[in-house]
């Protein structure tokens, strides 16, 4: 999948350094793995995931953040 501008404009708004590149990454695991990434993408464009999981999503350990992702959600 393939971010929309709007979701891409919101991410640069937040300046999430680091998480755009790997947004698309997480987004084709997160669906690989059955989760909902259109829920994942709300709560991190509203900042609600916990830092540490994007702290993970950002260093590229992306199946870890989505694991506890899906553990806390």
């Amino acid at each position: 999948m393939k971010l929309d501008n709007e979701t891409n404009d919101m991410l640069t708004n937040l300046s999430l350094r680091g998480m755009k590149d790997n947004l698309n990454k997480v987004i084709n695991l997160a669906e690989k793995k059955n989760l909902s990434y259109l829920n994942f993408l709300n709560q991190l464009l509203k900042s609600e995931i916990d830092d540490r999981i994007l702290f993970l999503l950002q260093m590229n350990h992306l199946e870890i953040g989505l694991k506890c992702w899906e553990i806390l959600s």
